[in-house]
């Protein structure tokens, strides 16, 4: 056994830590003014801070939210122990924690598989048919829930259909469509709705508080729904013709559908969890012409209504086995810091930067086109798309409004680019099919890189011609 001990940190993260330490240290140089004071100065230097330890992975994402609570505190981001906790209180917060409970309901019930099966059943007569069926059914589930349950209980069936050929040539080249598929699906589906992804959300809200932009769920509908299925249908079309997946007849395809082994009739808490759901979201739809049906308030109801004895479709500790700890904690901390941005003057000053440029018209097609580019170079480095989107909406919102642009036209792109980091497989979704060990890392660059080029194009088309409708 080696005698050597373990490093507390490698190099990467131990030059996190030191360029978060420069950052703090930094801020105290800079001395303020009446454009910018000093918890306005010590915002932007948390927030640099910030970024460097998730780009290096300096500690866990859960830690480095919970530092953040005593930083804003102590570095006087925040004036009090209540502002320090303000995003905790925040309702996209609770909006994720109701989240999980419809994750868990639909994860522990059959509803995803008997969906699958009946769309395989109508259209998948062919390989190629199955593909879609699976992509389809993944982006629609991911559209009403966390895409990260849906991805982990679709690759096994994914898999499980690949299997069906023989090793060799013919299961490589299709497993590369089918697993490279699923996590696109799911990430890509995540836009379509709202409660996709929390991450959605949280962007109306900002939207909401800092450019006086009201979106409602079905004007995100609006945006997101082409988006999420275009993008699904083109990935589709896109390995299909890439990999060619390898046919199977009918009987092969019978029997695959016969292993999911699905009862024909409905159990109780399959027909619960169903009726839940859609309740919810003719809840959420309905909130676009009824404004007091709070998006976070509906699905605080459904929660209820998944956990309540005698009605319910599971216990409390169920549900909390379901929870992701870690993602409640760093969005608290990382949506009180974006707060502090706006309270502390950041947004108005770097909005007052901007308009002083005098950069005259700035085409938000080519803004918008442009602002995928450079996410998708940014996640090369930060592959944590949420929080990606957490640090950059809000000044990214005040950059729009110093150009006199409409800020849906740059915080969507990004949005989306954000949600679909599957370029390389660092994001837990990819690393998930990764993992199966189909093909490799150059293979899912090469297979991904016409997809988000297809995303920044359709993105940077749809998004400004949505801000006409007059839908906002």
């Amino acid at each position: 056994m080696s005698s050597e001990k373990k490093a507390i940190m490698n190099k990467t993260q131990l030059i996190g830590l030191i360029l978060a330490v420069a950052a703090i240290v930094i801020m105290y140089l800079i001395p303020e003014s009446e454009a910018l004071t000093r918890p306005g100065i010590n915002t932007i230097g948390v927030l640099v801070a910030t970024i460097c330890l998730l780009i290096c992975r300096t500690f866990p994402v859960a830690t480095i939210g919970i530092l953040l609570v005593p930083l804003m505190y102590f570095t006087g981001v925040c004036a009090n122990v209540g502002e320090s906790l303000a995003g905790f209180a925040n309702p996209t917060t609770f909006f994720i924690f109701a989240s999980f409970g419809i994750t868990a309901a639909i994860t522990t019930t059959p509803v995803a598989k008997r969906m699958m099966r009946w769309v395989i059943r109508t259209f998948g007569k062919t390989t190629t048919g199955v593909l879609l069926a699976i992509m389809l059914v993944c982006g629609i589930v991911s559209s009403i829930m966390s895409n990260l349950p849906v991805v982990a209980a679709f690759l096994p069936l994914a898999d499980q259909f690949v299997k069906l050929f023989p090793e060799g040539k013919d299961r490589t080249r299709t497993a590369c469509a089918f697993i490279l598929g699923v996590p696109i699906a799911g990430m890509a589906g995540g836009v379509i709705t709202p409660a996709g992804a929390a991450i959605n959300v949280m962007v109306m809200e900002r939207l909401q508080t800092a450019a006086d932009i009201n979106i409602t769920f079905l004007a995100w509908m609006v945006i997101g729904a082409p988006l999420g299925i275009a993008t699904i249908l083109f990935a589709w079309f896109f390995l299909s013709k890439a990999y060619r997946p390898a046919q199977l007849s009918a009987q092969e395809i019978d029997g695959y559908l016969d292993s999911l082994e699905v009862d024909s009739k409905w159990s109780v808490s399959e027909i619960k969890t169903a009726l839940i759901c859609g309740g919810m979201f003719i809840l959420w739809i309905t909130s676009t012409w009824v404004p007091y049906l709070n998006t976070t308030i509906v699905a605080m109801t459904g929660l209820f209504l998944f956990v309540c004895p005698r009605i319910g479709v599971m216990t409390i500790p169920d549900f909390f086995k379901n929870v992701n700890w870690n993602m409640f904690i760093v969005f608290g901390a990382l949506t009180t810091l974006a707060g502090r941005l706006a309270a502390n003057g950041v947004v108005a000053f770097l909005a007052g930067s901007v308009a002083e440029l005098n950069v005259g018209y700035v085409n938000p097609f080519i803004l918008a086109f442009g602002i995928t580019i450079v996410v998708w170079l940014l996640l090369l480095l930060m592959p944590i798309g949420n929080s990606l989107t957490n640090q950059l909406s809000v000044p990214l919102i005040a950059i729009c409004l110093g150009f006199g642009l409409n800020p849906v036209v740059a915080v969507v792109p990004m949005l989306y680019c954000g949600l679909c980091a599957f370029m390389i497989p660092i994001d837990t979704l990819p690393l998930m099919a990764y993992n199966y060990g189909y093909y490799s890392v150059g293979t899912q660059v090469k297979a991904t890189i016409p997809i988000c080029l297809f995303i920044s194009i359709i993105t940077a088309v749809w998004v400004p011609v949505t801000c006409s409708f007059g839908l906002w």
